[in-house]
């Protein structure tokens, strides 16, 4: 019918669906662009197939330190991914054929009275280093969104984000944006 590209993203984990192979290796053989949306835990299981098969491969680590992790990514076992997640995204990156990318949502949590407790955007240089180090090609970051659609925004995120983009600037070269 003349699809040319698909992506297979949220909702839950679209790696942990059983026909997840076969989907990708079905969509390649068809010539149709495939990119996938993975927190990373189950990309060792897939990593031949998305490393031959899907034009770009993002991630949502949104950390780049296995604390900042562990708090806004707790995992129900109690243990951390990140670990994992990175393990796995470096071992793709030495196989990958299309792109490979970091993404890092900003997430932040406040107190009763809306002031800022907490948030992972103090973590956004580390988690630009470690992107450059595995082998990404690229590294985003995102604005979080309340349930009212509201950007999720203080001034002093906004200046620590700010801050900590700018370190991220001399990281970028022609193989890492």
């Amino acid at each position: 019918i003349g699809v040319r590209a698909v992506v297979l993203i949220g909702g839950g984990e679209p790696m942990a669906h059983k026909e997840f192979g076969n989907l990708v290796r079905i969509f390649s053989e068809n010539d149709i662009h495939t990119g996938v949306t993975t927190n990373g835990t189950l990309l060792k299981k897939h990593m031949e197939v998305c490393a031959n098969n899907c034009s770009w491969l993002r991630v949502s680590v949104d950390a780049g330190s296995e604390e900042v992790f562990q708090e806004f990514r707790p995992h129900a076992s109690g243990k951390s991914q990140f670990p994992t997640v990175i393990k796995n995204m470096e071992e793709y990156a030495k196989n990958k054929k299309g792109k490979l990318g970091y993404s890092f949502l900003i997430l932040s949590k406040y107190n009763k009275e809306g002031e800022l407790v907490s948030t992972n955007a103090s973590d956004i240089v580390n988690a630009a280093n470690i992107a450059r180090d595995i082998g990404c090609d690229y590294f985003e970051v995102k604005p979080s969104f309340d349930p009212f659609h509201f950007l999720n925004d203080t001034s002093n995120l906004t200046n620590i984000i700010k801050s900590q983009l700018e370190m991220c600037l001399p990281l970028q070269d022609d193989t890492f944006k």
